[in-house]
């Protein structure tokens, strides 16, 4: 199909003198390129930088296997927001993208789609995608090509196209706090293609997070998250919204928002622990009193201060409604690198005496301890002498309300007892 017709605004535009020339199915062009003005700070009068940005640091992601399109978008945000937290991904193109979502199973699959679309039946290999049980998040500029069938699998409802407007946090979604801190209202920066975007209303099981209405409003919804977390769709154009860094931190606030909403749809945020830290094996008596430490371990990407002490619990690996309740009690020190000091059997000697730290690496951990009488019944005490335990992982959460999960390694220095009697 022949390249979208261009918009009064770029027959009027003095900047661009071509159409940008895709390969898709559909295609639209640019309406406005940035201006010197596009790219101040409204508070400040601050120039905002357009040259990417440094990697954030890598978060532990339960993704898979993510794939990103992005054919021709000006600032390519889903690419950067991959990118920045460490996420390995494919690119897909108009010309692969079929080809690609076909060839295995993808863990996500983010759509940045303002103009060029992939070939003939890209709906359907997406829709086949969510309904296996696949994370997405969305964006999507022309009307005939959201199909109904595409918006039922997000479980949104397209209440029509729009021009570049405003959009508004709606409530206290992880969104917007989890893992960047967002501001809550996105200005129109730059109104750089000729369609942008659709009003929007959930459907079955989904909610808005944000809309184009300060205030939660019927059919105004701007992102939909739907299918029980897996799925996000957003009303709007990424590229409109990306020079603005309105907090002022060096990221563009709208690679924010999607590094959140990918942390948002991966699942809970991954922590590293050590049960007993400094101890292999992690010996243990069935018969105890008192309480189990457990040593959560903070990182470049990850502060320990904002977890929600009162969330933690200490469960069964292989049964997750089988816990601990809260911690009895904590604390926090830099104790060690989870690179190098996970699995360690003894901390650190000075003049013969064993300290509480290892190789500390500048990030705050935190110590919990929980009910030695709650672990025994957890475990399935009494145990085989010399056994090791069933494992156990930390589940809870951040105080913004993102989940944080450790992963089982089946380890009698790491996430398992000892059993000593």
């Amino acid at each position: 199909m022949m390249p979208r017709k261009p918009s009064l605004k770029y027959l009027c535009s003095v900047l661009l003198c071509c159409l940008l020339v895709g390969v898709g199915v559909q295609a639209q062009d640019v309406a406005n390129a940035p201006t010197a003005a596009d790219r101040l700070n409204y508070s400040t009068g601050a120039a905002v930088m357009l040259a990417p940005q440094a990697p954030r640091g890598p978060l532990a992601l339960s993704c898979g296997p993510v794939l990103v399109y992005d054919n021709n978008s000006r600032y390519q945000t889903a690419l950067s927001a991959a990118t920045n937290l460490g996420l390995p991904h494919t690119r897909a193109f108009a010309t692969d993208f079929n080809t690609l979502i076909t060839s295995q199973t993808w863990g996500l699959v983010v759509m940045d789609l303002p103009s060029n679309e992939p070939g003939s039946g890209w709906q359907t290999n997406l829709i086949n995608h969510i309904n296996g049980g696949g994370k997405a998040i969305h964006s999507h500029w022309h009307p005939n090509t959201l199909w109904a069938a595409l918006q039922a699998a997000f479980e949104v409802s397209n209440q029509g196209a729009h021009q570049t407007v405003t959009f508004y946090q709606w409530n206290s979604h992880p969104l917007f706090s989890a893992p960047n801190s967002v501001l809550g209202l996105f200005d129109v920066w730059v109104d750089v293609w000729a369609t942008n975007g659709f009003y929007l209303q959930p459907t079955g099981s989904a909610q808005a997070a944000a809309g184009f209405t300060a205030s939660p409003a019927a059919n105004q919804a701007a992102i939909v998250i739907g299918n029980g977390g897996r799925t996000i769709f957003n009303g709007f154009l990424f590229d409109d919204y990306y020079p603005a860094d309105k907090d002022l931190d060096s990221v563009r606030d709208i690679v924010e928002l999607l590094e959140n909403e990918i942390a948002a749809v991966c699942g809970p945020l991954v922590v590293d622990i050590d049960i007993k830290f400094c101890s292999n094996p992690n010996g243990y008596n069935c018969g105890t009193s008192g309480k189990m430490p457990v040593t959560i371990f903070g990182t470049a990407s990850f502060n320990v201060s904002g977890v929600d002490i009162n969330s933690l619990k200490l469960c069964r690996a292989d049964n997750l409604n089988s816990c601990t309740t809260a911690p009895k009690s904590w604390s926090t020190a830099d104790r060690g690198n989870p690179a190098t000091d996970i699995g360690a059997s003894s901390c650190a000697i000075v003049d013969g005496v064993e300290q509480h730290y290892l190789h500390p690496d500048g990030f705050l951990d935190l110590d919990v301890a929980f009910d030695s009488g709650e672990v025994s019944s957890l475990i399935g005490c009494p145990l085989a002498k010399r056994s090791a335990s069933p494992g156990l992982v930390l589940v809870g959460k951040l105080l913004n309300g993102q989940s944080i999960q450790s992963v089982p390694v089946n380890n009698v220095g790491v996430d398992q007892l000892y059993i000593q009697n």
